[in-house]
């Protein structure tokens, strides 16, 4: 399994490339930017981490095709490998709903939308030009002029079965949210194996990244109460979905109410320890390394780790790795 670190677009270039640059002395491979809507650009941070290390891989997204047409996602990604081949992955996604609504932009047909997205963004890079007369999106003749020097692996950031099928079927890869334990990686490369299957591919012949909160401490205890706050905002989120993949039952309520209190004694009674020892890797080095060989053993490939605490702090996690 390769190591990354993942950075949520909510911080400045100036923020991140320190650790970026000291993930990759560390000899991790991965750097992966996200993309929130009212927040930085995420090509524009990729394209400052690429040019800011040598050798890591920068995957820009998750890239929604609700507010970015597939041809301009082609465009931000043969740019980009155009500079830096080699060296560009993109992960596609529907967003979140909540930043969407005030935009009045609609999530309709979620499958129909990506797998539409999918297929024309392939094509564009793959063969300049792709024709499609599709329900959500067309293209009648318009090509990319922009000729990659590299490919370019397209992820699908997916949650539930039809997205992790879809992931399988058109996709190189998966890319899993943050709060995934490793029996939802190992639920999510058996729909995506299956799939692949399917629809006549290799079913070992895509990737499986995810986000994997991360927080080290001189306990394991203290570590996953770092965590819990983190994993009380996904829950809170709306990804209810990955929380039943983990060994006890949550009340949502409770871990609202003591989100709303800052209370860490009430966040540690409303999300139990081995729930968060199931979601998040915690602990001393040793206990981290154990705990990502669970991931591996899973079926992941890549680890995206995200680092928690300010900048001086998550180059004290690294440093420790």
């Amino acid at each position: 399994m390769k190591l990354g670190v993942t950075f949520n677009g909510r911080t400045p270039l100036n923020e991140i490339l320190p650790v970026a640059r000291l993930a990759e002395e560390k000899g991790l491979e991965y750097a992966w930017v996200a993309e929130h809507l009212g927040y930085f650009d995420a090509f524009g941070l990729g394209q400052g981490i690429l040019a800011g290390t040598d050798r890591l891989i920068v995957g820009v997204g998750v890239l929604s095709p609700y507010v970015r047409h597939p041809m301009t996602i082609a465009m931000g990604a043969a740019t980009l490998v155009n500079r830096f081949p080699g060296r560009v992955a993109i992960s596609l996604g529907t967003g979140n709903p909540d930043d969407l609504e005030p935009l009045r932009v609609t999530m309709k047909q979620p499958l129909g939308v990506m797998g539409e997205a999918l297929e024309l963004i392939r094509g564009w890079l793959d063969q300049g030009d792709l024709r499609l007369d599709g329900k959500h999106f067309a293209n009648t003749g318009l090509p990319l002029h922009i000729k990659p020097n590299s490919n370019v692996p397209l992820y699908l950031a997916a949650i539930r079965d039809g997205m992790l099928s879809l992931g399988g079927s058109k996709g190189d890869g998966l890319s899993l949210s943050a709060a995934a334990s490793p029996e939802y990686v190992r639920h999510a490369v058996t729909i995506a194996r299956e799939a692949a299957i399917q629809a006549g591919r290799r079913p070992d012949g895509f990737a499986i990244a995810c986000n994997i909160i991360l927080a080290t401490a001189p306990t394991k205890k203290e570590g996953l109460q770092r965590a819990k706050m983190e994993l009380a905002r996904i829950l809170l989120g709306g990804h209810d979905y990955l929380f039943q993949y983990q060994p006890a039952k949550i009340d949502k309520e409770d871990v609202r109410q003591a989100l709303a209190t800052k209370s860490a004694d009430a966040l540690d009674r409303a999300i139990p320890d081995e729930t968060a020892d199931a979601l998040a890797v915690c602990g001393r080095p040793d206990e981290i390394k154990a705990a990502l060989a669970r991931f591996a053993d899973a079926g992941l490939t890549i680890a995206l780790l995200r680092l928690s605490g300010s900048l001086d702090e998550q180059l004290q996690t690294l440093k420790q790795l």
